[in-house]
């Protein structure tokens, strides 16, 4: 249908970009949505609707039989009548269809893309629980060594119960955080499997690493979805308006007549002029309103949206600086590393490891909420950029 290549004009990046390993899931959780299918049918059926009232009425079938009380004599005369409107009515509800049909088509497309955005940022807070339970694991590793040594050294007087007992506090604490990681990630699979999404099981390399996602400050994707939406929307609404006005115009009746009277057959041709309605006026004054209405609304929206998408390109560009201060120091666990040497070689005792080790943890994660906090950002920007990351 015509209205449905509205969609290929606003997101061409849906068909140049390299595709991102979660992009089957995010069509799953879009093409599984109760929300957009609804919309569709409801768009359908009104697209429908409007077709159906733009053809012409049924014809009228008129009968009459007449008989006089004092004598046998009868005659009897039937017609058939067909109205027709004026026949630029009929193209002017035709377009008016049309451009509502492109309308609702857009709108589709937003709700789409709401419901694309909702699938990618489960996704990210599942990729933000497994990067956060990696670094408790590459920690319980060092931690659960250490603890076996300070037993070891305990054991032979060589460590003190203290020492022994902060490890094994500290294992445990570091066990438990695991535990409440893990069942954070069978919440949110299970709140995107109840989208319709076959979540890929935990262990899967995809969940290891952030999806790569384009930021472009002068990118106008956001911007040109939102002028196409008012486009669209003050093309359908002019054109209802005129559909409208054009319901002024006389409606013709054209009728076949045959009569029986007095023995006689007669055929004939009647022509008669419908005028408008008295309330023709108040339904253009009606339809202009409307029209004024939805043009408001998609200004309000214009507004709201690029109010958010300008701090949304600047937390990105803060976040990203803030990120590559930090990568230097915290972009792997090589820390971890130099914290076991230390220990290991007497420079640090039990008490100064496990310092170090909260010093690390925190600013570690402290990095890691920055990286997700960086690709949230970008897929509320990319929103209508692209149905993937």
């Amino acid at each position: 249908m015509k209205h449905l290549l509205v969609i290929l004009m606003i997101v061409p990046a849906l068909y140049c970009r390299a595709e991102s390993p979660f992009r089957q899931y995010i069509a799953m959780a879009v093409g599984n949505s109760l929300e957009v299918a609804s919309t569709e049918a409801r768009n359908e059926a009104a697209y429908i609707n409007a077709r159906a009232e733009n053809s012409l009425d049924g014809p009228e079938i008129e009968f009459e039989h007449m008989w006089a009380s004092a004598s046998s004599d009868t005659k009897w005369n039937i017609g058939l009548t067909q109205e027709i409107s004026f026949p630029g009515l009929y193209r002017a509800r035709s377009q008016a269809a049309d451009s509502r049909a492109e309308a609702s088509a857009v709108v589709l497309f937003g709700i789409k893309a709401d419901k694309a955005l909702n699938a990618k940022l489960a996704i990210l807070d599942i990729i933000n629980a497994h990067a956060r339970r990696k670094l408790y694991a590459g920690i319980n590793d060092n931690l659960s060594r250490i603890a076996d040594l300070t037993r070891r050294q305990y054991d032979s007087g060589n460590a003190t119960i203290l020492s022994l007992r902060k490890m094994q506090l500290a294992v445990l604490d570091n066990e438990s955080a695991i535990a409440g990681i893990d069942t954070d990630i069978k919440a949110l699979s299970s709140a995107l499997a109840g989208n319709g999404v076959l979540v890929p099981p935990a262990g899967a390399e995809l969940w290891d690493a952030y999806p790569l996602q384009a930021f472009d400050k002068d990118d106008t994707a956001t911007e040109s979805y939102l002028h196409r939406l008012a486009e669209a929307t003050d093309r359908a609404n002019r054109a209802e308006a005129h559909a409208v006005r054009m319901q002024a115009w006389p409606t013709l009746a054209v009728s076949y007549r045959h009569a029986f009277e007095e023995g006689q057959h007669f055929n004939g041709l009647a022509v008669s002029l419908r005028l408008p309605s008295f309330s023709q006026s108040k339904r253009r004054r009606a339809a202009a309103l409307e029209a004024h209405a939805a043009t408001l609304d998609v200004i309000a929206v214009d507004l709201q949206t690029n109010t958010e998408e300008t701090g949304l390109k600047a937390t990105v560009e803060k976040l990203g600086e803030e990120i590559a201060r930090y990568r230097d120091l915290l972009g792997d666990d090589s820390y971890l590393q130099l914290l076991a040497k230390a220990y290991d070689g007497g420079e640090l005792n039990v008490i100064d490891y496990l310092q170090e080790i909260n010093l690390y943890t925190e600013s570690r994660l402290n990095y890691l909420d920055l990286l997700y906090r960086y690709n949230l950002a970008l897929a509320r920007l990319n929103r209508y950029r692209s149905m993937d990351f």
